[in-house]
């Protein structure tokens, strides 16, 4: 789990942490393991920031699946869903993070309500 969600609980809930989610596709290339590692690493930057993976069962990986358009040479990706709150500034350094690594081809995050 990214920090522990449940020991941070009340610092969390402050009035500058929001709720977001995300979805990242990776290369549909990678076996499912390297996807997986891939996933971890991108877990362990997570830990060491200020962000708070939220306990519930839709999050984790998806799966392989095919993509709507081809992206590159890609027409399949591996599917990884989050949710978690974290401080607005964050989630720039987030997807620069992302943006950086050559495995992720798309992402989004959204801010949701809480």
């Amino acid at each position: 789990m990214i920090n522990d969600y449940n020991n941070v609980y009340k610092n969390v809930y402050e009035e500058d942490f929001f709720s977001y989610d995300s979805v990242y596709i990776l290369k549909g290339s990678l076996t499912e393991k390297q996807a997986k590692e891939e996933i971890e690493n991108i877990k362990k930057y997570f830990k060491n920031t200020q962000i708070y993976e939220k306990e519930n069962d839709q999050n984790g990986y998806l799966g392989l699946k095919k993509l709507a358009y081809s992206i590159g040479n890609e027409t399949t990706g591996h599917y990884y869903l989050t949710h978690f709150r974290a401080k607005a500034e964050e989630i720039q350094k987030i997807e620069m993070k992302l943006k950086l690594n050559d495995n992720v081809m798309k992402f989004i995050t959204i801010r949701t309500e809480d």
